[in-house]
């Protein structure tokens, strides 16, 4: 029983990760890989569904106050919606606590609470829920009769497995994400304490950093991991102004980094193209790797 709720709750989760995705590629007009894991789910999504499913589902059979079929739809949504703010807002404020980060804001959106929940998004999480316990938790619990015991531990066990390695890679790089800027901050902190007094002549030199200080940043943003990169790009606000200020720069330079590269590889395309010789293509390739190693070692 147990594997079977685990599996619904990767299932959900899954679900989750389309929805925000597609509704930020939506919103924003360019794909947004959402999440706070590297793999292809929201686990708050998942969380909250099956949450519904224990409450509504086991606990109702025996306490009826609780049988989502038999709840007027109205108290079911209230029930829903109050839910899905807490669990919003209490995941919001672990994840800042621990990371000193934000993966969603709702600072611009009307009647939110510190930016972590807002009226909109908890109304949208109510109706959800009711649809889920009316409608898809009996699809769900119909379907999984369908699934043997034995393979739904298997899966379980499988899934288990990919979602800890995911977990532990993805904490271990914002951990070193986020003491990478908060070292790059203090470093700036200690450097603007003499020559600036305002915190606005400090954010004002941080959008206007020394040469010395942009190469810095530019051999970060070189050396960070592919992981690194996504939980950046995420990432919507850190708890400071001048952190946030400083992974802004930090990811202008592994964009401008990813530009760079799609640019040399379209002029290695249009020499090819040009010369229309596979032994000069190579030979270009090869000085414009030079070219690039020589730039990555003057800085």
């Amino acid at each position: 029983m147990i594997s079977k709720y685990f599996i619904e709750f990767i299932v959900y989760s899954f679900c989750g990760w389309i929805w925000e995705c597609c509704y930020c590629t939506v919103r924003t007009h360019k794909w947004q890989n959402r999440g706070f894991l590297y793999g292809p789910i929201v686990p708050i999504y998942g969380t909250g569904a099956v949450a519904a499913m224990l409450i509504f589902g086991v606990l109702g059979r025996t306490y009826p106050f609780l049988d989502g079929a038999a709840l007027p739809v109205w108290k079911l949504f209230l029930i829903c919606a109050a839910a899905s703010a807490v669990l919003e807002y209490l995941t919001s404020y672990v994840l800042e606590r621990i990371f000193h980060a934000r993966w969603w804001d709702y600072s611009d959106m009307p009647l939110n609470v510190n930016g972590r929940i807002c009226l909109p998004a908890t109304t949208l999480f109510g109706v959800a829920g009711v649809l889920i316990v009316r409608y898809v938790l009996p699809m769900a619990t119909r379907a999984e009769s369908f699934l043997p015991d034995v393979l739904a531990e298997l899966l379980a066990l499988l899934l288990m497995a990919l979602l800890a390695g995911d977990f532990v890679l993805t904490v271990d790089s914002l951990l070193k994400l986020s003491e990478r800027i908060a070292r790059f901050e203090g470093e700036f902190n200690a450097i603007m304490e003499t020559g600036y007094q305002s915190l606005d002549e400090k954010q004002k030199a941080l959008r206007e950093l020394p040469r010395e200080a942009r190469l810095r940043i530019d051999a970060f943003a070189d050396e960070m991991s592919t992981r690194q990169r996504y939980a950046l790009r995420n990432i919507r606000r850190y708890s400071s102004k001048q952190r946030e200020l400083m992974a802004e720069r930090v990811k202008d330079a592994f964009e401008k980094l990813g530009e760079r590269v799609s640019q040399n590889i379209e002029d290695m395309a249009k020499a090819a193209a040009a010369v229309g010789d596979p032994e000069r293509l190579a030979a270009i390739a090869g000085k414009k790797g030079s070219d690039e190693d020589g730039q990555k070692t003057n800085r």
